[in-house]
């Protein structure tokens, strides 16, 4: 009922409007999203957690403790739920892997137009060119669905959302003020959906608030907007009460927001799915756990938790991990000092110039503090890049001086938008012609192997398989043995696991 009502609220819209411009957008965006997903594969966390999480949210009821049974059900973003919904009977469950690519073309879309639009450009050069470097990066980093997965989104989200603020902040003082409150809305929106997706993404709301302190003040703010403000409370109090439901945390695996005081904690329990082990676990693994052996001797380096301490993960990471993030994102670093050396000239006017420049200092310092926090937290390329691309797109305006862009510069800018459109468009295609032995669809069910068993907790069927992972099931499936104390009992219709026997070590 909600993909239909919304189908056909769209084409209500659509006739409303009479917008034919809008109708070919949709028909292109549908193309692209074709063209990701056909003769792909999934991303690699698809079949760990992903699709047995949907599977379990279509046929369940909430499970209260569900991470007992896999602790990575307690890092399942409010993507997860959303493909949940998304589901139309002809082409169900395969369907909802579109989703994803919608955002991801949605978004790549917006940039694109953006970049052609001449008034754009005469607008606002600083806006045009930051966008300009954001949208080449997309084009030639981000383009393979299965590398999408959790994180796709809420990097893409923030790249817009730092674009806007950088829009607003340099629009002139007299912008419409109801405008400007819309887009504050839309953006502090976008950071809740963004930091329900990956915790990290918190740090998005940096910029919203430089913006609604520097435009207004947030009292007036908070004023002005407490009915849509109630809703977005309304919206968060819902989500990190799902959390705590099936984790015993409000945010898992932050230790300080989960309770032991629940049958279903995942507070101090000798467990795999214990929070704080998981916290630590995280983190050593975003800082290359696995290459240790290579620094360190053996015995060494005994657990996470020693690993994380005193920057001890540094060595290992910077000979591995970092020389990985340069080299894949070498053309792009190489772009930009060719595109900034071009771009930048030391004529302009030097009260234009000294505004500009002290906010670009302002906000390359947000953004450099963002990936400050993400080098010390979570380390992946992956889980903050879009950190990493804001800041460097933000350093050439410290430095240099935009110059007076001409009318043919604008014309040089959008002949390479298009190239790199042109880039985008063959390394699908080429990823599209090696896999044209695969199914049409990335998989979504698991093949059936040997060691798949299922155990009985109190009725509920639980699957188990040690030597895959679960893709998508109706029942609770997990590929981690589950605890021995696992317990499964029932509160009227509702179902709860608990694994809840005290842990009095360290980690």
């Amino acid at each position: 009922m909600f993909i239909i009502s919304t189908v056909f609220l769209g084409i209500f819209f659509l006739f409303r409007e009479k917008n034919y411009n809008l109708v070919i957008y949709l028909i292109i965006i549908s193309l692209i999203v074709l063209l990701l997903v056909y003769k792909t594969t999934n991303v690699v966390d698809f079949g760990l957690y992903h699709a047995p999480y949907i599977g379990i949210i279509n046929s369940e009821k909430i499970i209260i403790g569900l991470v007992n049974i896999h602790f990575r059900f307690g890092y399942s973003s409010i993507l997860q739920n959303a493909m949940a919904i998304y589901n139309i009977p002809i082409f169900f469950p395969k369907n909802y892997l579109t989703l994803t690519a919608i955002l991801y073309c949605s978004i790549f879309f917006y940039y694109f137009i953006f970049l052609l639009n001449k008034k754009n450009f005469e607008k606002n050069k600083m806006l045009y060119v930051f966008n300009f470097f954001i949208f080449i990066f997309i084009c030639i980093r981000v383009y393979r669905y299965n590398d999408f997965g959790n994180d796709m989104p809420g990097n893409l989200i923030t790249f817009l959302i730092w674009s806007k603020v950088l829009e607003s902040s340099l629009s002139n003082d007299d912008v419409n003020e109801k405008h400007l409150n819309k887009t504050l809305l839309l953006l502090l929106f976008s950071s809740i959906f963004i930091t329900f997706n990956k915790v990290q993404f918190i740090l998005s709301i940096i910029p919203i608030l430089f913006l609604i302190f520097s435009k207004d003040n947030l009292f007036t703010f908070l004023k002005k907007n407490i009915f849509s403000l109630i809703l977005y409370t309304l919206i968060v109090l819902t989500f990190i009460s799902k959390n705590f439901l099936i984790s015993g945390c409000l945010q898992y695996p932050v230790v300080f927001t989960c309770s032991e005081k629940v049958s279903w904690t995942t507070k101090n329990t000798e467990s795999i799915t214990d929070a704080y082990y998981n916290y630590q676990k995280g983190q050593a693994w975003s800082k290359d756990w696995p290459n240790r052996v290579k620094r360190y001797e053996k015995n060494e380096i005994k657990n996470y938790e020693e690993y994380n301490k005193n920057f001890n993960w540094l060595p290992v990471w910077s000979d591995n991990y970092l020389k990985k993030i340069i080299k894949k994102n070498l053309i792009f670093i190489i772009i930009l000092v060719l595109y900034s050396y071009y771009l930048f000239s030391l004529n302009n006017n030097k009260k234009k110039i000294r505004e500009t420049k002290k906010l670009s200092l302002i906000l390359f310092s947000f953004a450099l503090f963002c990936t400050i926090i993400w080098f010390l937290k979570f380390p992946i390329f992956r889980y903050g890049y879009s950190f990493i691309i804001i800041t460097l797109a933000l350093l050439p305006f410290i430095f240099f001086k935009l110059k007076d862009l001409e009318e043919k510069n604008f014309y040089v800018l959008k002949k390479f938008t298009i190239f790199f459109v042109a880039i985008f468009l063959l390394l699908n295609l080429n990823k599209t012609y090696k896999n044209w032995d695969n199914e049409i669809w990335p998989n979504v069910f698991q093949l059936i192997t040997e060691d798949d068993y299922y155990k009985i907790y109190n009725g509920k069927r639980v699957k188990i398989t040690t030597n895959d992972v679960c893709f998508y099931e109706k029942n609770l499936c997990t590929n981690f043995i589950p605890p021995n104390n696992l317990e499964i009992k029932y509160y009227k219709n509702y179902t709860i696991i608990g694994s809840n026997y005290q842990y009095h070590g360290s980690w």
